[in-house]
């Protein structure tokens, strides 16, 4: 593990320390999610070579917890709601250090989408257990994703027939509609399907639902674990949980797998993304 790296772990503990402390104070229901997860059972903290970090919230919660961070949030934490911006296609929150900067490759090219190290705060919605009627879930869902994902790119970066087609589809709504469009159908889509009140739960930001959807019980609790030098809330089967979602989670990958998250981006733990963010408006280029 890099030097780089750890420095950035530390980084990335820093706010989901912030954050933790806000939903500890208002218990606000959280679950590490993903490599996070992962990190926290196998290794007590990250994975060695991975730089992010990422827990889920209930539907019920989640709302809550964006009014909070935006109230008690201390410098230089903010939240960062990725819908609000044109280049974000994402359907969740992230929570970030604004003096520092974490530009995914991806973004490069897009300086309203510039942001510093940060956390991923996903929604967590409940799911049917009646077949049918989880099919029509499924359904929906991932056609939301699709609708809100190529809502914030231009044509040309919506590759396939089928990004093509959306795009085509939903253009004449763009000069009368807000850029949130999709995404508020798709919150309205999950506060439908309060975490409370199914059986069942999942991946709900994601199109592999089909996959990673999973039994409520799994969730109704914590495990709390150590992480690096603070502690992690896992669901309370995490082990079902993991082994659905990884398979074998235990096992080490390859080292050819073993690839951090920023991909060819800028990470800069000194400078502040708004640094970036003004150099390429005034050279069209950050390197």
């Amino acid at each position: 593990m890099s030097t780089e790296t750890v420095e950035l772990q530390k980084k990335i503990l820093e706010v989901f320390i912030e954050v933790k402390k806000i939903c500890d104070k208002h218990n606000i229901r959280y679950f590490a999610t993903g490599g996070t997860c992962i990190g926290a059972v196998r290794h007590n903290g990250f994975i060695p070579w991975d730089d992010d970090l990422d827990i889920a919230v209930p539907i019920n919660d989640f709302e809550r917890l964006t009014e909070l961070c935006k109230k008690e949030l201390p410098k230089p934490f903010e939240l960062f709601i990725c819908p609000d911006y044109k280049h974000n296609p994402n359907p969740f929150i992230k929570v970030h250090n604004t003096q520092t900067t974490f530009i995914e490759k991806y973004e490069l090219d897009y300086p309203d989408d510039y942001k510093g190290v940060f956390i991923d705060i996903f929604p967590l919605a409940g799911v049917p257990s009646d077949t049918k009627e989880r099919k029509s879930y499924n359904r929906r869902l991932k056609l939301l994703i699709a609708l809100n994902d190529k809502w914030h790119y231009s044509l040309s970066k919506c590759p396939g027939k089928k990004g093509m087609l959306l795009w085509i589809l939903t253009c004449p709504l763009r000069p009368f509609v807000s850029r949130r469009f999709w995404a508020d159908k798709l919150y309205e889509f999950y506060n439908k399907y309060d975490f409370d009140s199914y059986d069942y739960t999942g991946c709900t930001w994601s199109p592999e639902i089909e996959r990673l959807t999973f039994p409520k019980s799994w969730f109704e609790g914590y495990t709390e674990l150590p992480f690096e030098n603070s502690s992690m809330r896992c669901p309370i089967d995490y082990d079902s949980f993991l082994t659905q979602h990884f398979g074998d989670y235990m096992k080490l990958p390859p080292e050819s797998e073993r690839q951090c998250h920023d991909n060819g981006g800028i990470v800069d733990l000194e400078k502040p993304f708004s640094y970036y963010a003004k150099k390429y408006r005034e050279t069209g280029s950050v390197r």
